[in-house]
């Protein structure tokens, strides 16, 4: 796929999004742990996660459907979408084309 946004979340956890906008029904996020994230980037020959934006990486893992719930003030708002997710849990996992 082509990164096209990335961003952090969930402790620092990099998402490299298939789409501008990771809410898009049809992106694809890859969720890398923290602490494989410099890994990831020294591997890709990028100085910070905005570079990755435009490369084309092929991943290996499982795509998985992930709830995502809305909060407001801390609470849910019982209202949700879903995200496909996957999961790097170590750099060999995405290889940069």
């Amino acid at each position: 796929m082509t990164v096209r946004a990335t961003g952090r979340a969930d402790g620092n956890r990099l998402y490299l999004n298939s789409e501008f906008d990771y809410r898009d029904q049809r992106n694809l996020s890859i969720s890398i742990a923290p602490d494989v994230a410099r890994s990831v980037l020294s591997k890709s020959g990028a100085g910070n996660d905005e570079e990755l934006r435009g490369r084309k990486i092929v991943v290996e893992g499982r795509a998985e459907r992930v709830r995502i719930n809305f909060t407001a003030y801390g609470r849910s708002t019982r209202k949700y979408y879903y995200q496909t997710h996957v999961r790097v849990d170590t750099a060999d996992q995405i290889e940069f084309r």
